[in-house]
């Protein structure tokens, strides 16, 4: 399940268009990989919202079956949040996180040279926040750290 301000369809000409137009030209590698990925999402649709993440995430979160993990994920979206917007998405992984098992897996560049690949694990009302890995912001490498190689 997915939570987009603004999603677009992929079936939409205009926006495989405006996909296209976001990587620069000589990135030929992005670009066969935003096909191959286009291709997928056409054969199997995701299901993705429209509407602010902060208020559609507890709603969402209520309809996973008790039995399944939570995850959520998101990558270079949190930085665009306001910090007082981030306080509130951190309040709220807390409080499901006390109801069930929940895992965050991030990927934001905040601080530090590189982003960061980053797993956040709450048990027992606390938080363990682990990196995995850093990487380009463009995804053109990813470096695991060595406790998880």
């Amino acid at each position: 399940m997915g939570i987009d301000l603004h999603p677009l369809s992929v079936s939409d000409p205009e926006a495989k268009l405006w996909l296209r137009a976001l990587i620069w030209p000589e990135n030929t590698q992005r670009a066969e990989r935003l096909q191959q990925a286009l291709h997928l999402i056409e054969q199997d649709p995701p299901s993705i919202i429209a509407g602010d993440a902060l208020a559609l995430l507890p709603s969402v979160l209520a309809t996973v079956p008790q039995e399944t993990t939570l995850c959520i994920f998101h990558s270079f979206t949190v930085n665009q949040f306001s910090q007082e917007a981030r306080e509130r998405l951190i309040m709220l992984l807390g409080e499901w996180a006390a109801k069930r098992p929940l895992f965050r897996v991030s990927l934001e560049g905040f601080e530090g040279e590189y982003p960061l690949l980053e797993l956040t694990t709450w048990r027992n009302d606390a938080a363990a926040k682990q990196t995995l890995a850093m990487c380009d912001s463009h995804a053109q490498w990813l470096q695991w750290e060595e406790t998880h190689l």
